[in-house]
């Protein structure tokens, strides 16, 4: 059993790029931090991947420099996988 689920039911979670307050069972990007991703189509033999800008390149800085785990959550889910 994943542990997310339920820690949403206790503690109030958070957009992992700019912070801002979510309710449980929305996407872990706000709407505004997920339309400031710029996706690169077809580079190399990556399907997809993100742009190293905007909402991008917050991720990664706070996953680097932060240790924020969610912000790798989105880094390595679904959404570059599109």
């Amino acid at each position: 059993m994943r542990l997310r689920p339920l820690l949403e039911l206790l503690l109030p979670s958070v957009c992992p790029a700019c912070d801002t307050a979510r309710r449980p069972g929305e996407l872990l990007l706000c709407a505004r931090c997920e339309a400031g991703l710029r996706r690169i189509d077809r580079l190399g033999r990556v399907a997809t991947a993100i742009a190293y800008e905007g909402s991008g390149a917050e991720l990664v800085r706070r996953f680097k420099f932060d240790g924020r785990r969610d912000a790798l959550e989105v880094l390595l889910g679904p959404l570059i996988a599109r």
